[in-house]
This record gives C-alpha cells, sequence and structure tokens, in this order.
C-alpha cells in the first residue's frame, strides 16, 4: 500500500502513486540541495577544488535517508500494533536506532565510492572507526526526527480513520431513519386503502374488483421501494396512478385529479412516497368531508435553484397550522430534515388556507438529479 512506501504523503489519497512518488523524491532532493549549498561555502573556504563534491555527499546521505524512510515508517507501523511495554518499545527503538546508523553509513559511503570511482578520482574516507564516530550521533538523531514524524503520521492516519468511521455511522444511521420513517408510511395508506376496498364489496362488486386490481399495482410499486429512500419525481407520479385509479372509483365524478409536472422536474430525485400521504390528507380531510365536487392538483416546477412540489385541494379547511398534524404530515417534515439535513439549500414544508376554502402544501427541495 502507499503509505508503506511514501510515508510523507500517506495522508494524501486523492494524490496517485506515481504523483507521490514523485513529491517524495523532490522532497528530499530539496533537502540535499539546501545542505549542499550550506556545505559548499565551508568547502570553498577550505580550498576544496571540485566544487561538486559538496553536492555529492549531501545528497548520497540524503538518498540513503529517502531510502531507509519508509522502512522506519512500516516498522513503526508495525510496532504500534503490538502490545508492547515502554521497556520493549524503548530496547527496539536502540536497535532500530543502530541499524539505521549502519544501514545510512553503508549506502551513503557506497554510492560515494561508486561516483569516485567511476570518475578515477579517489575518496579520502577516513578509517571505518572514525567514520562510525563521526556520523552515530547524528544518525541517532535523524532517527529520533523522523520516527517522531512517522509516529505523527500513523496518529493523523488513526483520526482519519475514526472521522471517515463516524461519518460512515451517521450515513448507516440516516438511512435507517429514513427507512423507518417510510415503513410507518407504508402501512398507513395501505390500511386505509383496505378499508375502501373493504367498504366498496358491499356496494359493487365491479368496482371493487377494480380497485384490487389497483390496489394490488399500488403493493407492487410501494413494495419495490423496501431498499430506496429516493426515486424520481416521474417514479412517484408512476406510483400514484394505482391510488388515483382508486379514488377515482370510489368517488366518481365528484373527484377530478390533475397532475401539471415539467419534464425536468419529473428529472428530479425526491423522497420515496412524499407525495402519496399528502394526497391522502387531501382525500382524508376535504373530500370525504363534503358531498360537493372536489378537485385536487399535484404541480411540480423548477423554481430557481430549487424544486417546488404543490398539493392542492379546493375543499377542506386549514386545522393544523399550530402543529405538526397527523403521520403523513409529520413524516413527511421528519423525513425532510433527515434527507436534506447536510444540503446548501434547506428542504422546506408549508400548509397555505386557500380562498374561500381548500388547503395548499408546498414543498420545496433542493435539485438533486438522477445519476
Amino acid at each position: 500500500m502507499l503509505p508503506d512506501y511514501f510515508p510523507a504523503f500517506s495522508t494524501k489519497p486523492h494524490l496517485k502513486l506515481h504523483q507521490q512518488g514523485a513529491i517524495y523524491i523532490a522532497f528530499w532532493i530539496g533537502v540535499g540541495l539546501l545542505l549542499a549549498i550550506a556545505q559548499l561555502q565551508i568547502y570553498v573556504r577550505s580550498g576544496g577544488q571540485h566544487l561538486w563534491e559538496p553536492f555529492l555527499w549531501e545528497l548520497s546521505s540524503v538518498t540513503a535517508v529517502a531510502a531507509l524512510m519508509p522502512l522506519i515508517y512500516r516498522w513503526i507501523s508495525f510496532a504500534d500494533t503490538c502490545n508492547w511495554n515502554k521497556l520493549q518499545v524503548s530496547a527496539t527503538h536502540v536497535a532500530m536506532a543502530c541499524g539505521f546508523s549502519m544501514a545510512h553509513v553503508g549506502l551513503m559511503y557506497g554510492i560515494r565510492f561508486l561516483v569516485y570511482f567511476l570518475i578515477d578520482l579517489r575518496y579520502q574516507s577516513g578509517s571505518l572507526l572514525s567514520i562510525i564516530g563521526y556520523e552515530a550521533p547524528k544518525d541517532f538523531v535523524t532517527y529520533t526526527l523522523l520516527a517522531g514524524i512517522c509516529y505523527g503520521l500513523i496518529l493523523m492516519q488513526r483520526e482519519q480513520r475514526r472521522q471517515r468511521r463516524v461519518v460512515e455511522m451517521e450515513a448507516e444511521l440516516l438511512q435507517a431513519r429514513l427507512a423507518t420513517l417510510q415503513n410507518q408510511l407504508q402501512p398507513h395508506f395501505l390500511f386505509n386503502t383496505l378499508n375502501l376496498v373493504s367498504a366498496l364489496m358491499a356496494e359493487d362488486v365491479e368496482r371493487a374488483d377494480t380497485v384490487l386490481v389497483s390496489l394490488g399495482d399500488l403493493l407492487r410499486s410501494t413494495l419495490a421501494l423496501s431498499n430506496r429512500t429516493s426515486h424520481t419525481l416521474k417514479e412517484e407520479l408512476h406510483i400514484l396512478e394505482p391510488y388515483l385509479a382508486i379514488m377515482e372509483a370510489r368517488f366518481g365524478q365528484r373527484l377530478t385529479v390533475k397532475i401539471d409536472c415539467d419534464e425536468s422536474a419529473q428529472a428530479c430525485m425526491i423522497p420515496c412516497l412524499l407525495l402519496l400521504p399528502l394526497i391522502e390528507n387531501a382525500v382524508h380531510h376535504g373530500v370525504e368531508k363534503t358531498t360537493s365536487l372536489s378537485s385536487i392538483k399535484v404541480s411540480g416546477r423548477l423554481d430557481g435553484d430549487g424544486l417546488r412540489l404543490t398539493v392542492s385541494a379546493n375543499v377542506g379547511t386549514l386545522e393544523r397550522d399550530t402543529r405538526e398534524g397527523g403521520i403523513g404530515l409529520a413524516n413527511t417534515r421528519a423525513r425532510l430534515n433527515q434527507m436534506y439535513e447536510g444540503s446548501a439549500t434547506r428542504a422546506t414544508i408549508a400548509l397555505i388556507p386557500l380562498q374561500p376554502q381548500g388547503v395548499e402544501v408546498v414543498i420545496n427541495l433542493p435539485i438533486i438529479s438522477e445519476s
């Protein structure tokens, strides 16, 4: 995995592997050049003849460190998963620091001897004891710094994983809440429809049969939504068809329903079963309570940067202007609050009294197109 090889960029998963590798290499080259420029001034003052030598010395050292840092990161990542006590951790770090120093010296001087050999010059490195005495203290300091950086990266990654898990759990909780609210709605209108069928059986068997066929279509449509919390407005209108057929069979010419939704609006995503309980409320609180001609209108339009849905009835009065309303309207409010909680544009629902009578429900939603 990428963090095993380029730990300095393991917290930037949006970068591709070759991009992280290029940045990692460029960083260490930059460090080596800065050190080489500083060393060059001392080299010139001491009478050095080959201006490239400070660059070779510093870049060879930095190259060795860059090659060893991923190994340190992998080792610390492994040690972090072990249930070691403080003494064991300290002992392993001392051993790792010694191993790092030996590996750093071996790689660094190996590069230098190779370059000098290729250009036919002799490299005056001094004795092995003097090399170890000179490099070991610096290597222990370097190892401590690298280990601290690696520990910081590991802690940062751990926190990022925790935050991602929190976000995932919140999303799962949101889906569970939406599913619960949706499941509360389904028995609500299904039981009402079954009561309607029972009443029609005693009046007109043929009409009751028509209602049963529509009810079967309605059941198939709603059961297909068991694993979904949203769909397009067009799909919602398709679900409304069998329910409206049931209402027309029940009320006959007393009830007329008009659907007026733009094609652009029908392509927008909305919560499943958003409109059905609102139409049920219009029937229950309006059409059922009068013998006059009734009409229900459903419309959908794009309104600026939002989707505007309305369900209006020319009968009934606004009786719940000071409280949330029954199960249909209360759940509609709750579902909108849950589904669009993190959206830049809020979802709103309002009940408006019509004159001389009637009620209109207006819903404003953020525009979410079908992907």
